[in-house]
């Protein structure tokens, strides 16, 4: 029975004391509320019953803990389009074992979301930036803190398509997809810094490119060298333009060697220009304004000029022509 009577049936006096400091709502209640005014800490709090015949007490250990939980997401972070997340929080508590959860503001992917270091990959490829929440609780309450990932997109450098010259030839080499570019540095290229350097190799050489910018690759190129071909020119002595595909045409063969300028022309023998072309690909098919000319023997004049010879090579003969 409470609180306690004595044999009139009047209560025995009763109290709450405490020497830690505090305050009891109801000191003289045997249920009250206890106020810790000194904040954490450890309180005895001493319950007694006393009258002039009888007197006992009991107390009872409270531990106040301080509310000292703390979350600390880590710094904020700049990564590459499609790069994983690497995630680490710290908590600080003073109530005992805390756990933790992340949450992110956009889809994605966790490896362990309970865990302080977590990796998360966003599964949405047009976010350019990601909130991740860590949020901790233990006995005394909750907290949470947050960290920023900006996400930048990929930058892919093109080199562009490999290029073949003769040796005492350059290339022009053309980058593309960045704002800027940086090629490795080589002696054989007009400027390291530009998209479209010179490139005079004086052997096969692979050139590598790459990007300032942010989240950039680097991407190569071969510009191969090949010993220029002496120039050699065969002109046949006959032809028979009989449509049998076997010397139909008369032409000059000039081979690999590079050239600049062509003229090709077919007289007979009064002077008159039956055939003329720039073009070292056409030949004189035997005929004179869509009409077979004679068998007989005609007169060519080719002018070739190669790159590599500072005058051009002049060519006269006779040619016969059979069916």
């Amino acid at each position: 029975m409470w609180p306690p009577y004595r044999a009139d049936k009047t209560p025995i006096p009763a109290s709450w004391t405490t020497n830690d400091g505090g305050s009891f709502d109801d000191a003289n209640a045997a249920l009250t509320n206890f106020n810790p005014d000194a904040g954490a800490g450890v309180y005895t709090l001493v319950f007694t019953v006393s009258d002039e015949c009888y007197t006992a007490s009991d107390e009872v250990v409270i531990t106040v803990l301080g509310n000292t939980l703390t979350v600390n997401a880590g710094p904020d972070q700049t990564i590459c389009q499609g790069e994983p997340i690497n995630l680490s929080a710290t908590i600080t508590t003073s109530g005992g074992n805390a756990t933790g959860q992340w949450t992110a503001s956009v889809a994605g992917l966790f490896d362990d979301a309970n865990n302080v270091n977590a990796i998360f990959t966003p599964t949405n490829l047009d976010a350019t930036e990601v909130w991740c929440y860590f949020t901790a609780n233990d006995v005394c309450g909750l907290a949470t803190d947050s960290v920023l990932i900006t996400i930048l997109p990929n930058v892919f450098v093109d080199a562009g398509l490999d290029k073949i010259i003769f040796l005492g030839q350059t290339a022009q080499l053309e980058a593309t997809g960045a704002t800027a570019y940086l090629w490795e540095t080589d002696p054989s290229l007009s400027c390291l810094n530009c998209a479209n350097p010179i490139a005079s190799p004086t052997q096969t050489t692979t050139y590598i490119v790459a990007t300032p910018d942010a989240c950039g690759n680097s991407d190569t190129v071969t510009v191969v060298v090949n010993e220029k071909p002496i120039a050699e020119i065969q002109i046949p002595s006959a032809f028979s333009p009989n449509n049998d595909n076997i010397n139909d045409v008369f032409k000059p063969f000039i081979g690999n060697a590079p050239f600049t300028n062509y003229i090709f022309a077919v007289y007979d023998r009064w002077g008159n220009q039956l055939f003329e072309t720039t073009d070292p690909a056409d030949g004189w098919n035997g005929t004179y304004k869509f009409k077979d000319l004679e068998v007989g023997v005609y007169v060519f004049y080719a002018t070739i000029w190669f790159e590599d010879e500072p005058q051009a090579r002049k060519l006269q003969g006779n040619v016969t022509l059979v069916r």
